[in-house]
């Protein structure tokens, strides 16, 4: 029952604004952060309220997207823009609402695919997004070439020095290198949640005066036990723990994630464009 009325509410925002589509890159600066983790109960929170969401996993390995939700079959979207697979074998349901596509081989070499791989990469990118409500990447820890099918970012840091630092740096290289003047952050407290809302605060300021970039706070996550036993079991904390804390404030996130205002009004279409443009550059670069 669930599962259909969340199909029907899909399907009415199709037809209330066709087209249109959220399209987010989530990162971190270190791989402690297990920032596949969150990525991953994050989609799993939209599709709990109903959205088709689309999960990219450029990452892979442990506590990745697809090591949490069981989709490490070794198969890459590479493998459906060669031709060699098809894109259901590639691209698996996952839950109901949420198709998963491992793509860490494809993110890591987009850029050495030939002129005449165009064509199918486009019909691939098409195929995958256009029944989507949300698009989300796992990025790699600090990486960026996953940008082109981003039309926003939002970065995992840690509510301590270290990480902050690295995630001030990579604000610095998505406002220089990505060209992005906003970016999001989800901030993990180690302390209490005051304390990681005043790091975000002091990081923000500190953003807007220096970079002229402006920081969206997406959520604090607390430092709760269930989500570490979670991991262990190789569970989404949203489903297994659901009533928990830090169950409540990943849909939280969720649901900032949604308010906030769109950066880019993107399709399917415009999606695989930016894609097919990126790798049209590199190619002409080399």
């Amino acid at each position: 029952m669930t599962e259909a009325l969340a199909d029907q509410a899909a399907g009415l925002r199709r037809l209330i604004a066709p087209g249109s589509l959220r399209a987010l890159m989530v990162t971190a600066g270190s791989a402690s952060l297990a920032h596949g983790v969150v990525t991953a109960n994050i989609a799993l929170a939209l599709a709990a309220q109903g959205r088709e969401v689309l999960l990219w996993d450029a990452a892979g390995g442990e506590r990745s997207c697809s090591w949490l939700l069981g989709a490490d079959t070794g198969l890459d979207l590479m493998d459906a823009v060669a031709g060699t697979r098809d894109i259901d074998e590639v691209a698996p349901r996952v839950r109901a609402s949420v198709r998963l596509v491992p793509a860490s081989r494809f993110f890591a070499g987009w850029q050495r695919l030939r002129p005449q791989d165009l064509g199918r990469l486009a019909d691939v990118l098409i195929g995958l997004s256009s029944e989507a409500d949300v698009s989300i990447v796992e990025a790699p820890v600090a990486g960026f070439n996953a940008l082109p099918l981003a039309g926003e970012v939002a970065l995992v840091a840690r509510a301590e020095p270290d990480s902050i630092t690295r995630s001030y740096r990579l604000l610095k290289r998505i406002g220089m290198d990505g060209g992005r003047a906003r970016a999001g952050l989800i901030l993990q407290a180690t302390h209490d949640l005051g304390h990681a809302r005043s790091v975000f605060a002091n990081l923000a300021a500190t953003s807007r005066e220096f970079l002229g970039m402006q920081v969206e706070c997406l959520g604090v996550l607390p430092d709760d036990p269930a989500a570490a036993r979670a991991i262990a079991l190789r569970q989404a904390l949203v489903e297994s723990f659901p009533a928990c804390e830090g169950a409540r404030a990943l849909r939280a996130c969720a649901d900032r994630l949604m308010s906030e205002p769109q950066q880019d009004e993107l399709s399917a279409h415009a999606l695989a464009a930016r894609m097919v443009s990126a790798v049209r550059s590199a190619s002409q670069s080399r």
